[in-house]
């Protein structure tokens, strides 16, 4: 009689939602690097801290952030999709360190591929973006579900996560929460953990797949004790 939601990521913005919607039956929740501000703000700050550690230069971090900026504002504002596919292709252009689009020239297969390989990014890149979860989750602000979860939250995030960076969103959850009146939140964020809060080295994440173990066993045991501490029955019961 001791139910609660554990959520990753994006179940970070389900967990809340369902505990505010079901206060009667969600006695707590875990949010496993979950967003405190909104989608526009995670994919731009995501960018920024892939791209550093990836080892851009910080001019060019900067200069990809303003581009997508713009790329989401378009979207969220529902402008001529010609506008949006334009600041896709120039954000396409500026991390492949390309200054035009390739072009296939009669007779050179290098040209070919190249062209080919481009318009595949950019037809994927468009349908991604242009997706009604997309659409929706640029614009969810996680704040309102937040404030009405009154059950007891874990915030547990790694720092080297750099797809929902801890900076920017266990300050923005914490206040979310505590705005709302929740007296019980926990925060623990893990050193040199990921995002799926495994040991990391540099944090990328085509270096999740590199990494044997699944999940930290340090993390495992916050998380489960935390639990724990909330969902065993009362023994005065």
């Amino acid at each position: 009689h001791r139910a609660g939601l554990v959520g990753r990521s994006e179940g970070g913005l389900s967990a809340p939602t369902g505990a505010s919607a079901n206060p009667g039956l969600i006695s707590f929740a875990v949010l496993i690097a979950g967003p405190g501000v909104s989608g526009r703000e995670i994919l731009i700050e995501q960018l920024g801290a892939m791209s550093t550690v990836a080892g851009m230069p910080p001019e060019r971090v900067e200069q990809q952030r303003g581009v997508q900026a713009a790329l989401l504002d378009a979207v969220v504002k529902n402008e001529p999709t010609a506008k949006v596919h334009e600041a896709i292709e120039k954000l396409i252009l500026l991390q492949s360190g390309q200054s035009e689009r390739p072009v296939a020239k009669p007779d050179d297969a290098a040209s070919k591929a190249a062209a080919e390989q481009f318009d595949a990014a950019l037809a994927a890149q468009v349908a991604m973006i242009e997706s009604p979860w997309m659409r929706r989750f640029l614009a969810l602000d996680p704040a309102p579900a937040l404030r009405a979860t009154k059950c007891p939250v874990l915030l547990i995030s790694g720092a080297m996560d750099v797809q929902v960076v801890p900076s920017q969103n266990i300050p923005a959850l914490t206040a979310a929460l505590l705005a709302g009146g929740n007296t019980d939140v926990t925060v623990r964020v893990m050193p040199r953990l990921n995002h799926l809060l495994q040991p990391a080295v540099i944090g990328t994440v085509v270096e999740y797949a590199t990494i044997a173990t699944t999940m930290m066993p340090e993390a495992v045991d916050v998380i489960c004790e935390w639990v724990e501490g909330r969902a065993r029955p009362k023994t005065s019961r």
